[in-house]
């Protein structure tokens, strides 16, 4: 999806939050993680109810999830992904934006610690930026079916 950027009078993109629409979004957030390499795109029954979509110009941009823990009090941010047509300082800013918009939602529900794992060196400079601090290095994703 290409999404050509409108500038304000100050020549940045108008970015927005909204929850994500499991029908609508999933779709379109399947190809952008196909599009990034990802070899098998998060199948949509993993996919939590609290889904946080930020657009840039009433067109998404970025997407990512709250996996929340009953027990504890902590949850993840993970699978977050971005629309590879947006340009990487609108990315940037946008992750912002889902920081900002995952931490609400997660304090708003008794949640008072939140971790997220990436791959990408930007993208741990990006969530660094706002706020998370690094843990661990070379971390790997493992998964299997129960």
């Amino acid at each position: 999806m290409e999404t050509d950027a409108k500038p304000t009078p100050s020549g940045r993109a108008i970015l927005s939050v909204r929850m994500v629409d499991i029908e609508t979004d999933y779709p379109v957030v399947s190809e952008w993680w196909k599009a990034h390499g990802w070899p098998h795109p998060l199948p949509m029954q993993m996919v939590p109810k609290l889904g946080i979509m930020v657009e840039r110009n009433g067109e998404p941009c970025l997407a990512g999830w709250v996996y929340m823990d009953n027990s504890c009090g902590v949850c993840m941010l993970e699978f977050v992904v971005g629309n590879p047509a947006t340009p990487p300082r609108d990315v940037f800013r946008a992750i912002e934006h889902l920081t900002a918009a995952a931490r609400l939602c997660a304090s708003q529900n008794g949640y008072h610690t939140m971790l997220t794992y990436c791959k990408t060196m930007s993208l741990a400079k990006a969530f660094q930026k706002n706020g998370f601090q690094l843990t661990d290095d070379g971390m790997k994703h493992l998964i299997i079916k129960v």
